[in-house]
C-alpha cells in the first residue's frame, strides 16, 4: 500500500513571517535533531513545518493525526504512511513491525496534530523517539511528553520594529496581510493604508489563519472598512476555531478550565496576583496554569519582575461565551471588579499605568457599573489618572456615568474635583467652576484639606484661564492659608507669577518664580521647586534668553525624572513641558536637527503619560519647525492630528493651531485663505489678550510691531518673523486675450497671436473651458463636458475619451497656456484669478 499523499502543503503562496522561529527549526532538520511545535489554533504551525522542511530539502514522511485519539490509531496512521499493510493498529504485529520500519528509515517522521492523543499514545511516541534512531518533529496545540526540545509558537507581532534604517516599518502580522492581498486579491497596499491595516491585524490578534482569510476580502473593501465589519471577519476564523478550542479545553483537569475562565476576566492578561484573587478558592493556580500553557491556550509574557498571563482574542471570546452559556460569567466577572475596585482605592496603580491594565479597568468599571457605585467611582478615579491615555473628553464622561448620590463625602469629593479639572483642560469654564466648587464644599465637610487647597487650586487656574487674574490671586492666596503647614506656599508663589505672566505682566512674575525656587529649596520641596524653575524656564524662552533658559529647563527635567513620589509620578508630563521648550531653545539658537529630535520625544513622552495638552504642546512647536524647515507635507499631516487632539483635550490651544494652519496656508500661495485663517485664530486668542498672541499674528499678517518694543526679541515673535519670510508670493497673473469663437488666444506678454483657426477640437475645448470660467468661476469641466465640446456627436470609448482630451489640453499648454489650463481632480478650468478678456471679432 503507497503511503497517503504529503499532508503538509504549504501551497503556491509565499511564507511571511515566524522567521527566527523558523531559522530554528531548518536548523534543527539539518543537523537531524527532534523538535516538537507547539502552539494555539491558527498559528500556523503545520505552515511553519512546511517551509522549513521545504528549505532544508529533506525526504520525510508525513502522518496527518487530526482526530486520533487512541494508540491503536496512531499506530494505524504511521503504519499507512510507512508503506505497511496487511495489519490493523490493534495487533501487536503491526506495532513490531512500525518499530522495526522505523529503526531502518533515514527519512524525517512528521507527526502533525499530537494534541488529541491520550496519554498511551504519548507514552508510545514518547518510546520511539528513545528507540528510533529517526529523527521526529511534532506539531501540537499542547505539550507532549516526548523527549525533545519546544518550540513555542506565538502569534504574529503587531507592533513594527524599531529600525533606524527602515523607514515606515510594518509589523510583522500587517507584512502577511500585505502579501497575502497582493496575492489573493492582486492588490497592494501602500503606505498611506499603513495605519488601517496596523489596526485591523491588532484586532485579529496577530493570528496567521485570520489574517489568511482577511486577505481576499480587501479585494473588494479598504483595510478601515473590513476593520469596521470585524465582527463578521471573525465568526468566519472563529467558526473554524472553537471546534478546536473547545477540543483541547475539555482535555483540560478542573483547575486549568477554572484558571483559563478566570484569565478570560482579564482582556488586557494578568500577574498571579490578579488570577488568585478571581479564580475560586480551592483551585490550584499553579497547576491549572500549567496545565493551560501546556495546551496553549495560554500565553506567558515576561514583564519586569513578574510574568503575565495572556489569552488569544480567539480563545477569550470562546471561554466567555462557555461560561455564559453554563452560567458561571457572571460570578467570574463580579471577583474581577471587586479585585479592581479594591486595588483602584490603592496608590499602585498610579505608578504602573499601562495600557493592559486600562482594559482590565474598563472591563471592570463596566460590571461595578451594575453592582457597585462606589466600586465604579474608585476605578473610574483611576482610570482617569495619568498613564492611561484616556482622552480628557473620555475620561470626563467615565467619570459622568457614576452615580455618586449615595457615596461617602469624601469620594464625592474626588469625583468632582476630577470632573473639574478635565472640564477646565476642556476649556469649558462654568462646568468646571460649578465642580470645583461643589468638590470644596465636600472637602471641607469631611474635613480633608488636601482636597479643598486643591480644589482652590483648580479654581484659581480656572479663574486665570478666563483672564480673572485678581480672583485667580486671591483662591491661590486662600488655598495656601488652607494647607497651614505651609508646604503648600513654594508652588503657590509660582502659580501666581504665572497668572502675572499671562498678564504680560514680565517684571512681575519672574521675581515671584525666583522666590519660589528659594522658598522651595528651603523646604526641601523637590515638586515645587522643579514646578518653579520650569515656570522659570518657560518665561525665559519667551523673553529670548536663551541660556538662562536652557540651564533651569535642564534642571526642572532633572528633578522631574528623579523623583520618586506619587506627585512626581502624576506629573511626569511635565517632563514633556520641559522638553518642548528645550526644543525652542535649539530652534531659536539654530540647532533645528536636535529640536525636531527633542520635539518627538516631548511628544512621545505626553502621549506615554497620558497628558493630551502637553503632547498638543509638542505638536504645536513641531509643526512650527516644520514649517520653518520647508517640510510641508509633514507639517500638514500633523495638523491633521493635532487639531482634533486640541478641540478633545484643550481648546484654549486651537487658536495656535488655527494660525499654524494659516501659516501653512500662507506657505503655499494661498494668501486669502490664510488671511481668513488668520481672523479666526484672533477671534479664538481674543480671550487671553496677551500681547505676545496679538503681536505674532500682527507679524504673520504683515503688519510693523510699534518701534522699540520689547516684544522683538520674544521667541514666538522671532519665529513669526522668519515664517512670515517663507510666505509664498504669487505673482500677478498675466491677462489672456482669447477670441470669441476661440480661434486665436494671447498672453499679454506674447507678442502674436497663437492661431486655432486649423484645430477644431482643440478650439472646442478652449471655448468651452472660456465659457465655463464666465458661468462658473472656479468649477472644472469634466472630461465629458469637454468631449461635448471639442468632438460634438461623435460616441467615443471612456478610455479613448480621457486620451483625448488629455492631448488637447496638453496641445494648449504646449502653445503657450502651460499654468493657464489647471486640473482639479477629473477635471479642468481657467482659475478664477487669471484675468480674462474675450476679443468680439473672430
Amino acid at each position: 500500500m503507497a503511503a497517503p499523499p504529503l499532508a503538509l502543503d504549504g501551497g503556491e503562496s509565499s511564507f511571511v513571517g515566524h522567521e527566527e522561529h523558523l531559522a530554528c527549526l531548518t536548523h534543527a532538520i539539518t543537523e537531524g535533531r527532534s523538535l516538537a511545535i507547539i502552539g494555539p489554533p491558527g498559528v500556523g504551525k503545520t505552515r511553519l513545518v512546511s517551509e522549513a522542511l521545504r528549505r532544508a530539502q529533506t525526504t520525510l514522511l508525513v502522518v496527518g493525526l487530526s482526530g486520533v485519539r487512541e494508540a491503536p490509531e496512531l499506530v494505524a496512521r504511521v503504519a499507512a504512511a510507512l508503506g505497511i499493510t496487511g495489519t490493523t493498529g490493534t495487533s501487536a504485529e503491526a506495532l513490531a513491525r512500525v518499530e522495526r520500519e522505523l529503526s531502518h528509515t533515514t527519512r524525517m517522521l512528521v507527526l502533525d496534530g499530537c494534541e488529541s492523543l491520550c496519554a498511551e499514545a504519548d507514552e508510545l511516541i514518547t518510546h520511539w523517539f528513545e528507540a528510533s534512531p529517526t529523527p521526529f518533529i511534532l506539531t501540537s496545540r499542547r505539550r507532549t511528553g516526548a523527549p525533545c526540545e519546544q518550540l513555542e509558537l506565538p502569534p504574529l507581532g503587531v507592533e513594527a520594529s524599531i529600525d533606524a534604517n527602515v523607514a515606515d516599518a510594518w509589523s510583522e502580522a500587517a507584512e502577511l496581510l500585505r502579501v497575502r492581498t497582493l496575492e489573493l486579491a492582486r492588490i497592494r497596499l501602500g503606505g498611506d493604508e499603513r495605519e488601517a491595516v496596523e489596526r485591523l491585524v491588532r484586532s485579529l490578534g496577530g493570528l496567521p489563519q485570520a489574517i489568511e482569510l482577511a486577505a481576499p476580502r480587501l479585494g473588494v473593501l479598504l483595510p478601515g472598512q473590513l476593520h469596521a465589519r470585524i465582527e463578521h471577519l471573525r465568526r468566519d476564523t472563529d467558526h473554524d476555531l472553537d471546534a478546536s478550542i473547545a477540543t483541547s479545553f475539555d482535555l483540560l483537569e478542573g483547575d486549568g478550565q477554572s484558571c483559563l475562565l478566570a484569565c478570560a476576566a482579564f482582556p488586557g492578561g494578568t500577574d498571579l496576583e490578579g488570577l488568585e484573587q478571581v479564580v475560586a478558592p480551592e483551585v490550584d493556580a499553579i497547576s491549572g496554569l500549567m496545565a493551560a500553557r501546556n495546551h496553549s491556550l495560554l500565553m506567558v509574557t515576561r514583564q519586569p519582575g513578574h510574568l503575565r498571563y495572556v489569552l488569544s482574542r480567539s480563545v477569550r471570546d470562546w471561554l466567555v461565551a462557555h461560561a455564559r452559556s453554563v452560567g458561571t460569567w457572571h460570578v467570574i466577572e463580579a471577583r474581577h471588579a471587586n479585585y479592581w475596585a479594591n486595588r483602584a482605592a490603592t496608590a499602585v496603580l498610579e505608578t504602573n499605568a499601562s495600557q493592559d491594565e486600562a482594559a482590565n479597568l474598563k472591563a471592570a468599571f463596566e460590571t461595578c457599573l451594575l453592582l457597585d457605585q462606589h466600586g465604579a467611582a474608585e476605578v473610574a478615579l483611576r482610570l482617569a489618572s495619568p498613564g492611561y491615555g484616556l482622552p480628557y473628553t473620555a475620561a470626563r464622561d467615565l467619570l459622568a456615568r457614576v452615580d455618586i448620590s449615595e457615596l461617602p463625602t469624601l469620594q464625592r469629593a474626588k469625583v468632582r474635583l476630577k470632573s473639574g479639572t478635565f472640564n477646565r483642560f476642556l476649556a469649558e469654564y462654568r462646568q468646571a467652576e460649578s465642580d470645583l466648587e461643589d468638590a470644596r464644599a465636600l472637602a471641607l465637610k469631611a474635613e480633608d484639606a488636601r482636597i479643598e487647597v486643591e480644589a482652590l487650586v483648580g479654581l484659581g487656574c480656572n479663574a486665570s484661564a478666563q483672564s480673572q487674574w485678581e480672583r485667580s490671586r486671591a483662591l491661590f492666596a486662600e488655598a495656601q492659608v488652607a494647607g497651614d503647614d505651609g508646604s503648600g506656599h513654594a508652588l503657590t508663589l509660582a502659580m501666581v507669577g504665572n497668572t502675572h505672566v499671562n498678564q504680560d505682566a514680565w517684571s512681575v512674575a519672574e521675581p515671584l518664580f525666583r522666590e519660589s525656587i528659594s522658598v522651595a529649596v528651603q523646604r526641601a520641596d523637590a515638586f515645587a521647586e522643579a514646578f518653579a524653575r520650569l515656570s522659570l524656564g518657560v518665561l525665559l524662552v519667551e523673553r529670548g534668553a536663551f541660556d538662562e533658559a536652557f540651564g533651569e529647563l535642564v534642571d526642572a527635567m532633572g528633578i522631574i525624572e528623579s523623583g520618586r513620589s506619587i506627585r512626581f509620578m502624576n506629573s511626569r508630563h511635565l517632563t514633556a513641558v520641559a522638553l518642548s521648550h528645550i526644543a525652542r531653545v535649539r530652534q531659536e539658537t539654530g540647532d533645528s536637527s536636535r529640536a525636531l529630535v527633542d520635539f518627538h520625544r516631548a511628544r512621545r513622552i505626553a502621549d506615554a503619560e497620558g497628558a493630551k495638552r502637553a503632547e498638543a504642546f509638542a505638536l504645536c512647536g513641531l509643526i512650527g519647525l516644520l514649517l520653518e524647515l520647508g517640510e510641508f507635507r509633514a507639517a500638514e499631516d500633523e495638523i491633521r492630528v493635532a487639531l482634533p487632539l486640541i478641540r478633545e483635550n484643550g481648546r484654549d490651544y486651537e487658536g495656535v493651531m488655527v494660525t499654524l494652519r494659516g501659516v501653512y496656508y500662507a506657505m503655499q500661495g494661498h494668501q486669502s485663505d490664510a488671511e481668513r485663517l488668520f481672523a479666526h485664530a484672533a477671534q479664538l486668542l481674543e480671550r487671553d489678550r496677551r500681547k505676545v498672541f496679538a503681536a505674532v499674528l500682527d507679524v504673520l499678517r504683515g503688519h510693523e510691531l510699534p518701534q522699540g518694543s520689547e516684544l522683538e526679541s520674544f521667541a514666538d515673535v522671532r519665529l513669526a518673523r522668519r515664517l512670515r519670510a517663507r510666505f509664498f508670493v504669487k505673482p500677478p497673473e498675466k491677462p489672456l486675450l482669447v477670441a470669441k469663437d476661440a480661434s486665436f488666444f494671447r498672453l499679454s506678454d506674447q507678442a502674436h497671436n497663437v492661431a486655432l483657426g486649423r484645430r477644431r477640437a482643440v478650439r472646442g475645448v478652449l471655448r468651452a473651458l472660456v465659457a465655463a470660467r464666465h458661468a462658473q468661476p472656479g468649477v472644472a469641466l469634466s472630461v465629458d463636458d469637454l468631449i461635448r465640446a471639442g468632438w460634438p456627436g461623435e460616441r467615443i470609448l471612456p478610455s479613448a475619451a480621457a486620451g483625448r482630451v488629455y492631448t488637447a489640453i496638453a496641445t494648449l499648454r504646449r502653445m503657450g497656456l502651460r499654468g493657464v489650463v489647471e486640473q482639479n481632480g477629473a477635471g479642468y478650468l481657467i482659475p478664477a484669478e487669471i484675468p480674462l478678456l474675450v476679443h468680439e471679432d473672430a
